[in-house]
């Protein structure tokens, strides 16, 4: 929803844009960008990542070691630097996941 409330705005999408290819495209970007910043590749792309979420940017949000709680936008890094969450060091997370033990389920009665 929030991706495409611009795009109503801005008056690219809905009754005035009909015919417009503007919202599919907007999704399939979107969805091809998501999967570009969850790969695996340990690939850095330089000024860049001052711009656009890059994967060594949000492997940081998905790290298990300090600083935990970082790196929450999916594409404007800004928004980050902005609310103080923002981290990119020039390396990569030594680990990933969630720092401690998920809570064991209750117990099933009977």
């Amino acid at each position: 929803m929030f991706g495409m409330t611009p795009l109503y705005v801005l008056g690219l999408a809905g009754a005035s844009a009909s015919g417009s290819a503007t919202p599919a495209l907007v999704i399939i970007i979107g969805t091809i960008w998501g999967f570009f910043i969850h790969s695996n590749l340990r690939v850095r792309l330089g000024p860049l990542e001052s711009l656009i979420a890059t994967p060594a940017f949000h492997h940081w949000h998905h790290t298990s070691v300090a600083p935990l709680d970082r790196n929450f936008s999916s594409t404007l890094p800004f928004l980050d630097r902005v609310f103080g969450t923002s981290h990119l060091p020039a390396g990569w997370p030594v680990a990933y996941g969630i720092a401690q033990a998920a809570p064991a389920p209750p117990e099933r009665q009977p």
